[in-house]
């Protein structure tokens, strides 16, 4: 009987630590188109662009976006910007009209960002109809860098239907906790974001810093009754055959929480609404690869069943545990799972580094275990999804 029970653990334990190792091979391989860089692709300044940012009661904050849009290096007669001020009870709307810019003021119907970019569609389409060429979507936290429309006119030129830019972190020195999560993005933006799009796949859509040709937007309406509404979005693209390009040098940049007690209920609404629409998109993609083998549907599905970084180095941690007490230090299983730390230190100090992260922040790593176990923990306690955009 104990024999029994050991084999199963070990069976277990073996599967834990095999599953860790498919899911990093399988990182640090796509990760392989991310190592080049791109060149800025050369400007151009012929196409229309509307340009959407929805806001709710930000007053005080829009000054840094109003400024990066003043900065914008792109003929104002070729940019119709759209501020959606969402039922705000300050003085956003009166902050927005007096930087001279053109604002929606909702103050009825349905809530909620999804909503709001919705009805901005519809009025720039109202407004301007042909004259534009694409829409382009910002946060109110954003900063948009002088040379990003420059940059977007010409992925439309080479034919890119929708647009995703880098996106950055403004504040990412204000804390240890705000450099951890720097060090994250920078990993995603170039190692998984920057690969997927240049092996060919398509990239995620980040919810600030795209642009979506107008026919895109034509045949599919901006909808959805979760709070992410840029993956559903992005499932819909993929099953419909389209790609999001990266666009590495149109860049934005955001503000992101500065603790952890302020970045937590983001977190949550991010990670609940993922995980409310994971069931549907994974049926979705593998319909759309078994129908048509389009590699970039298996991709979009793996990548939704793939657990973050956070979860994943803790399962590592876990794996090392169980092998060790299962198996014994000398077994295959715990030294296949111990050379697994290094080597996902090496991929995000890789990542880092080509990303032109300061040297002197990787002391920063030594706080990870902490900024990991927090991540986890959002991410478990928002399994069951959240019900409220804000």
């Amino acid at each position: 009987m104990m024999h029994a029970l050991w084999m199963v653990a070990a069976l277990a334990a073996s599967a834990l630590v095999l599953l860790v190792a498919a899911i990093f091979f399988y990182q640090a391989i796509r990760g392989l188109w991310g190592v080049r860089a791109p060149a800025p692709l050369a400007p151009r300044r012929d196409k229309r662009f509307g340009v959407l940012v929805p806001a709710h009661n930000e007053e005080g904050v829009l000054g840094p976006l109003f400024a990066s849009l003043a900065r914008v290096d792109y003929p104002r007669e070729r940019l119709a910007i759209l501020f959606v001020a969402d039922h705000c009870t300050d003085a956003t709307v009166a902050e927005i009209r007096a930087a001279g810019f053109d604002c929606l003021d909702r103050q009825s119907g349905a809530r909620g960002k999804t909503a709001s970019l919705a009805e901005g569609i519809t009025t720039l389409e109202a407004k301007h109809g042909e004259a534009l060429d694409a829409v382009a979507f910002f946060d109110a936290d954003n900063l948009v860098d002088p040379l990003f429309f420059q940059q977007a006119a010409a992925g439309l030129h080479e034919g890119h239907a929708v647009l995703q830019g880098r996106v950055g972190v403004h504040n990412w020195q204000a804390t240890l906790f705000s450099r951890l999560n720097y060090m994250n993005a920078v990993v995603e933006n170039r190692l998984e974001e920057l690969a997927r799009s240049q092996a060919g796949w398509s990239c995620n859509l980040r919810g600030h810093g795209m642009v979506f040709r107008r026919d895109v937007l034509q045949r599919m309406p901006w909808h959805s009754d979760t709070m992410v509404e840029d993956q559903e979005m992005l499932v819909k693209l993929v099953c419909s055959g389209q790609r999001v390009h990266w666009l590495e040098h149109a860049r934005a940049s955001s503000v992101i929480p500065e603790t952890a007690k302020e970045a937590a209920a983001q977190r949550r609404r991010w990670a609940g609404g993922r995980s409310a629409i994971v069931g549907r998109s994974v049926r979705a993609l593998w319909a759309r690869f078994r129908a048509s083998g389009d590699g970039a549907a298996l991709n979009l599905l793996i990548d939704f069943l793939l657990p973050s970084h956070a979860v994943q180095l803790s399962l590592l941690f876990v794996a090392i545990v169980v092998a060790a007490a299962v198996c014994g230090f000398a077994s295959w299983q715990f030294l296949l799972a111990f050379a697994l730390l290094p080597a996902y230190l090496l991929y995000f100090i890789a990542g880092n580094l080509l990303s032109g992260v300061p040297a002197k922040t990787f002391l920063d790593i030594l706080w990870a275990p902490a900024f990991i176990a927090w991540r986890t923990w959002i991410y478990l306690t928002s399994l069951s999804g959240v019900k409220r955009w804000r």
